[in-house]
């Protein structure tokens, strides 16, 4: 976990002294990975689907509070394509964190197609990506807003100085993705690069946006 992180982080980044390292504060908490052929009531075998989810918790840089991280990457053969979800909600800050109870509640309103925020967790859906083909062409993408990202997630996770000038949503969407999605993007570096420069490129024509 150690390795991916260093890998992930910005190129010329420090730790500021002032607060505890990242590999102190990031936790992952489960991951599990399931998968199953679609078959036709023929019994004929015509696709194979892959889910692979994770749960962590980061203590923010400065204050030290626990933010829940649940991601889930599904990739389904034919035709090629991966799904990419990350959400992330604030935990109460005390003992024993209660994370269980609030990813299932995000997994049940994913389910009911409901809005994150809804549920009494007041989770955030950061990202939820979908990418087709081996070079990684982006089909659909949603991110929270811009704004969120500076002043919440990478103040959360770089610290304060991160969310001004020196820190990018590009830099936290690369963390993110390595360490909650490690199945592709740990494992293969180069793709997760050939993902974030699409997702640049459809952002900037599509929504007039950019994750620089």
């Amino acid at each position: 976990l150690v390795n991916v992180m260093h890998g992930a982080m910005p190129e010329g980044y420090v730790t500021d002294a002032r607060f505890a390292p990242l590999e102190h504060r990031w936790h992952s908490h489960l991951m599990v990975s399931a998968e199953a052929m679609v078959t036709h009531a023929t019994g004929v075998h015509s696709n194979h689907e892959q889910i692979y989810m994770s749960w962590s918790v980061c203590f923010s840089a400065a204050q030290g509070i626990p933010r829940l991280f649940l991601a889930t990457a599904r990739h389904i053969a034919e035709p090629s394509s991966w799904e990419i979800d990350i959400a992330e909600c604030r935990l109460p800050h005390r003992v024993p964190f209660p994370w269980a109870a609030a990813a299932q509640e995000i997994n049940e309103l994913r389910a009911a197609g409901l809005d994150l925020s809804a549920g009494l967790c007041n989770a955030t859906e950061l990202c939820a990506l979908k990418f087709r083909g081996d070079q990684w062409q982006v089909e659909a993408a949603h991110l929270a807003a811009k704004e969120y990202w500076h002043t919440v997630v990478l103040k959360e996770i770089f610290g304060p100085a991160a969310s001004g000038n020196s820190g990018s949503l590009r830099d936290a969407l690369k963390l993110l993705l390595s360490l909650s999605c490690p199945n592709p993007f740990a494992q293969e570096p180069h793709t997760l690069d050939r993902a974030l420069h699409n997702l640049g490129l459809f952002l900037d024509k599509d929504c007039g946006s950019e994750i620089e």
